[in-house]
């Protein structure tokens, strides 16, 4: 009998209990409105339908937000679901409406102790009273943000020089390609690794390329929707055990693309779609992750 990567390991651990939770969420049907995330989340991915929103949790319940959605009340029903009553930071990846558009009324209903954007997003969107810090990474020097005494996250794109990053002047490229990447790391010595791509496309992805080792986690949240445009350099950098897709229902963009799913399918990663099971929690529990699906 051939041995078992521990990479091949975790993918079993994850596919079981996906297996698990869908067929739970069958016995039982769709779980009702009052159903509420697991206690011992640390990750959520929020179906907000066309667009990005994610909570990461720290052991001592400091929350941070990555992303909007462009529907406040599909955030806001996210937020209730994962029970969460106030927010440490914010992070903004880019400027297009579905992974900021719901800001300014989340501001005005939950404390937001600090926002943190790309350097190429502007300030001018930042509702006022809230502290703004923007942030960029080079290759000479990746910063490194504290959430907690368990939880950190590194800064790896973009470039503060916006010449850098690839795209025409104006065009929706340019602005998916100052997305900002983040590298989480959540827990103690089985820590939950994430990796965030906001709407990266192919040509800014390549850039991330040569440095794999800032890249690998046992989770991806795939580039852009889904995207064929995302490419799957990322995905075959990071070598995931576990992607993550956020999408809308039936969406007229066709995200996720086959591309995407199909590579994923070939290189043995799981995957979890917002579009098919609503909201998404994850937990490192006993070496292993733990899906919470919402619906379906």
């Amino acid at each position: 009998m051939s041995a078992t990567s521990p990479q091949d390991r975790r993918r079993l651990i994850i596919s079981v209990c996906l297996l698990l939770s869908v067929l739970a969420l069958s016995l039982f049907n769709q779980k009702t409105s009052s159903a509420k995330a697991p206690d011992g989340w640390q990750w959520i991915t929020c179906d907000v339908g066309q667009g990005d929103a994610h909570l990461v949790r720290t052991v001592e319940d400091q929350v941070s937000l990555i992303d909007t959605g462009d529907s406040y009340s599909d955030l806001e029903a996210c937020l209730e679901w994962a029970q969460v009553e106030r927010l440490d930071a914010v992070f903004i990846t880019h400027q297009h409406s579905d992974h900021y558009g719901a800001l300014s009324e989340l501001a005005e209903s939950y404390p937001i102790a600090h926002l943190f954007t790309s350097a190429h997003f502007d300030p001018a969107q930042v509702p006022q009273g809230i502290e703004l810090t923007q942030l960029a990474s080079s290759d000479e020097y990746i910063p490194k943000l504290s959430l907690g005494t368990d939880a950190e996250v590194r800064v790896l794109w973009p470039p503060d020089n916006l010449d850098r990053v690839p795209g025409e002047k104006g065009s929706n490229a340019l602005v998916n390609n100052t997305s900002l990447v983040l590298h989480f790391r959540v827990g103690g010595e089985q820590p939950l690794t994430v990796l965030t791509t906001g709407d990266l496309e192919e040509a800014a992805a390549g850039r991330l390329i040569p440095r794999p080792e800032n890249l690998e986690a046992s989770i991806l949240k795939v580039a852009h929707h889904g995207s064929r445009g995302s490419g799957t350099q990322l995905i075959g950098a990071t070598n995931p055990a576990l992607a993550l897709i956020s999408a809308g229902r039936g969406n007229d963009y066709g995200h996720p693309h086959q591309v995407i799913t199909d590579y994923l399918k070939q290189h043995g990663v799981s995957v979890v779609r917002t579009d098919q099971s609503g909201s998404i929690a994850l937990e490192q529990r006993d070496h292993e992750i733990v899906v919470t699906l919402e619906g379906q």
